[in-house]
């Protein structure tokens, strides 16, 4: 669980901050500099993270629920850490879902990469952020809380 969750942090992480590289922070608009050959090589450049990402997520959630589900028969009461770890997950599995789908969007135009339409992707892109706001930034701080959580094993109630 912590394995997964570091490396689909790490992948989502430079997913983030490489697509909001693209933009103009004021505007949400395409840098002006940046032309549509740069962007074509630059969205076929990062199709591997995006895949790899997507991937990751899903095991990172499977094997999460799975381990504080039926793991080591963990007692919510007792362990404070494992019970915040499914309150973060389960929060924020429905807008990670809805970033999911549009993750898979932008993929299926990557893989037509001579025939991408890059108008489709900017605005998938530009729609990942303008819809869920500050969501994929405040993204990165709860999953290092779970990485954190997950390794310390904080709030545990100790027997008196």
């Amino acid at each position: 669980m912590i394995f997964s969750a570091i490396f689909w942090f790490g992948f989502n992480a430079s997913k983030v901050f490489a697509l909001v590289y693209i933009f103009n922070p004021e505007t949400m608009e395409v840098k002006s500099q940046l032309s549509a050959n740069y962007l074509k090589g630059f969205f076929y450049l990062f199709y591997p993270i995006l895949v790899l990402s997507q991937s990751l997520y899903v095991f990172f959630i499977s094997s999460s629920i799975l381990y504080l589900l039926f793991g080591e028969k963990i007692s919510f009461k007792k362990e404070g850490w494992a019970l915040m770890i499914l309150i973060i997950l389960l929060i924020c599995l429905p807008l990670e879902f809805y970033l999911f789908l549009l993750d898979y969007q932008i993929n299926l135009e990557i893989q037509k990469f001579n025939d991408m339409n890059l108008e489709k992707v900017v605005s998938l892109v530009k729609d990942r952020f303008q819809k869920l706001s500050y969501f994929p930034f405040a993204q990165i701080f709860l999953h290092l809380s779970i990485i954190y959580l997950a390794v310390l094993k904080p709030l545990r109630k100790e027997k008196l």
